[in-house]
């Protein structure tokens, strides 16, 4: 377990050295926990997620990286523009027992503050693939500090 958590962080620190931008915050739904985004172009980011998950009355450590494809004129009301998100990443769940899944995250995001903070909500299906098959969603909204 140490060298994977060596090696996360191995993997984010030449993300965030490649980045346009990073931004850094909370989510809260299911997994709650900190999350980070960052950006290699206005229409590309990877996200990350350290969190807890409490999913099936079985609390346990979610980890999880997306590579994220953002969309800026799916949704404008009147003057607001909607970014819209959607990509294709994995989850790690460490509890009881170890599950490694794909995750197919869809979102949406609020950017406010000259682009400073961004609130974001996100639907996430999740098919595990060890150590069986099986089905479930993740959730959660959050804010994030950009920099």
């Amino acid at each position: 377990m140490k060298k994977i958590g060596i090696n996360v962080l191995i993997v984010l620190s030449l993300l965030v050295s490649l980045s346009h931008g990073t931004g850094l915050g909370i989510m809260i739904g299911e997994p709650t926990g900190f999350s980070a985004k960052l950006w290699k172009s206005d229409k590309v980011a990877y996200d990350a997620g350290l969190a807890w998950s409490f999913g099936n009355n079985n609390s346990a450590i979610h980890v999880h990286a997306d590579y994220l494809i953002q969309n800026k004129n799916w949704v404008k009301i009147e003057s607001i523009t909607l970014p819209v998100y959607y990509g294709l990443g994995f989850r790690a769940k460490v509890g009881d027992e170890f599950r490694l899944g794909v995750r197919v995250p869809f979102g949406i995001d609020y950017f406010f503050n000259g682009n400073v903070f961004d609130v974001f909500f996100e639907i996430v299906p999740v098919l595990d693939l060890l150590p069986g098959t099986g089905f479930g969603i993740n959730g959660a909204i959050g804010v994030r500090y950009n920099y």
